[in-house]
């Protein structure tokens, strides 16, 4: 056996293109190539799509400066308009705090109150004799408490459950 001898691989250099090239002129050369290989008849069929997204209030500045360039001022409107946007979310979150807090103090001072008059009722009915009522009056903050705070503890093990799906 004689041994084969290995050619070494011959690298192409890689193109740079510009960074700031728009997406409309970065279609690669090898496309424009094939194009005008292709019949006539399908180099009309041929379409090239291109999507661009962005997420956030603002748009990309390019985008921002092409809008000014077709309306003037239309860049400061967009600004203001996600200034708007913001303050007025900020507003709501704020809101939305306040009142769950409040709803948060009503439950607690009304669980107190419910508390207080069942204790004080099983005061009552060990007073009269009425032993058995007593343990129910007593029993009843306890009971609440507990379903509260099962249900909180399920709530909690649910929203767990989302989070690792």
């Amino acid at each position: 056996m004689t041994p084969q001898k290995k050619t070494p691989e011959k690298k192409t250099p890689e193109k740079k293109t510009p960074e700031n090239q728009t997406p409309e002129n970065q279609a690669p050369e090898n496309q424009q190539t094939l194009l005008k290989q292709l019949p006539e008849e399908q180099r009309l069929i041929y379409q090239q799509y291109l999507e661009a997204s962005f997420s956030g209030p603002l748009p990309p500045p390019a985008a921002l400066a092409k809008y000014e360039e077709i309306q003037p001022g239309a860049a400061d409107r967009i600004i203001s308009m996600a200034e708007k946007e913001q303050s007025h979310r900020i507003a709501a979150q704020t809101e939305g705090s306040k009142r769950g807090f409040s709803l948060l103090s009503r439950g607690q001072f009304f669980g107190f109150i419910t508390a207080l008059l069942a204790i004080g009722a099983g005061i009552m009915a060990i007073y009269k004799g009425l032993q058995w009522c007593a343990i129910a009056f007593a029993l009843l903050p306890a009971l609440l408490v507990g379903f509260f705070l099962f249900r909180k503890e399920i709530s909690k093990r649910s929203s767990s459950e989302k989070e690792k799906d």
